[in-house]
Order: structure tokens, then sequence, then C-alpha cells
């Protein structure tokens, strides 16, 4: 009982906002029978400067919904999750966040979390799905840590992996949009960009874009 007012205590403390040193990206592949695979990586990219060493992550729900069904309650998650969060592997957050859950309790329950030492350091994980979540329809926070909490933050959905490059902007077709949303993303150095998969964002992922656009291929 201690422990379950000691997590809801901790919830209500966590402060709305959508300031957040790291970037969730994700990409979907269709594996037939509507079953969808999820590769998530959440990167300390230090997109807003606020990052400070020693800072820790933690209660990572994903698919968050505000008092609401999840879009990812169908979510069953790929073990072993990752580090830290190993040990107490996927779980589900309810309330008034909802959604898969990423929860470390950590050393005596002191509930430390992802503590990333530098920028660029990612986290890893994958699951699989019932449902194919477009660009800014999966949200994410992270409930728990010692500087400001994401709460709602939308997640970058990723071209590559399962998903179409020339459809870059996941609206079923490939057309002059998907130049315009690749190149908005790619000027402001956003992780979707990267579409090559060589982990920058530089004028061979412009390359990459284009020959799969033109060729109208995924």
């Amino acid at each position: 009982m201690r422990t379950k007012m000691s997590l809801a205590a901790l919830a209500l403390a966590a402060s709305a906002a959508c300031a957040t040193p790291l970037t969730l990206t994700y990409s979907v592949s269709d594996l037939g029978g509507g079953v969808y695979r999820y590769e998530f990586t959440l990167t300390l990219d230090n997109n807003d400067g606020t990052w400070f060493p020693g800072q820790n992550f933690n209660w990572i729900t994903f698919g968050d919904a505000q008092e609401s069904t999840s879009p990812l309650a169908s979510f069953v998650g790929e073990l072993p999750a990752p580090v830290p969060f190993d040990d107490e592997g996927f779980s589900f957050s309810g309330g008034f966040h909802n959604g898969p859950t990423l929860l470390d309790f950590g050393t005596e329950f002191n509930f430390i979390g992802w503590v990333p030492t530098s920028i660029g350091e990612t986290l890893e994980w994958a699951g699989t799905a019932n449902v194919d979540l477009a660009e800014g329809e999966l949200l994410w926070s992270n409930l728990i840590g010692n500087g400001v909490p994401a709460d709602f933050v939308p997640a970058v959905r990723d071209g590559r992996g399962g998903g179409c490059v020339g459809d870059f902007n996941q609206d079923g077709g490939i057309d002059g949009a998907d130049v315009e949303a690749f190149f908005l993303a790619w000027e402001d150095s956003e992780p979707a960009a990267d579409v090559n998969q060589d982990g920058g964002v530089d004028g061979a992922d412009v390359e990459f874009f284009f020959n799969a656009w033109e060729s109208g291929d995924c």
C-alpha cells in the first residue's frame, strides 16, 4: 500500500509541461493480419537546452492518453525491456495518464530510471499492436524525474524501418506534400529526416529520400 501511495504522490507532483530534452521517434512495420510492429527510440538530443548531467527520466508512458483509453492499449512489448527497465518489464498506466509504460522501481524504491550521460544517448524498445498510428497520434510522457517532466509530448513518426520513405508524411500517397514535409524535418534536423539511418541528418538523406520519392517506392 505504501508503494502505491508513493507512486500516486509522485504522479500528482509531475509538472504539466511539454518542454523536454528528449525526442521520442517511432517506426511502424505492417506484419499482416492487422498486426503492426513498433520500434521506439528515445534520444537525449537536448533540443530545448534544458538537460543537465545527472538528470533522470522514469515512468515513461507512450501512446499516452489523458483520462481516456490509450491508442496503444493493445501493445505487447518485446522482452527484455531496455535497461534499467528490464527487471520490471513493460507495464500499463491508468488514470490521468493511460498507456504502455516503462517504470524502474530502482534500488529500495528510489525510482531512478534512465540517466543518460551524454547528448546523443538513446533508449530503444519494440513491441506489437493492432493499430497503425500516424504522425501526431502518439503522445508520450515521463512522470518521474529531477527535471521538468515531459507531459503528453507528440512523438515523431520515423519514415524508416517498416515505414515508407517516399510517403514521408504517412498519408498513404507519394506526392508533393511529402517533399514539403521532408524538407521541413530536414531543415530542423529532426530524427525522422535521417532516412538513410546513418545517424546524421545531411545531404545524403536528401538523395536517399528523392530516390525513393521519384521511384514511388518505400
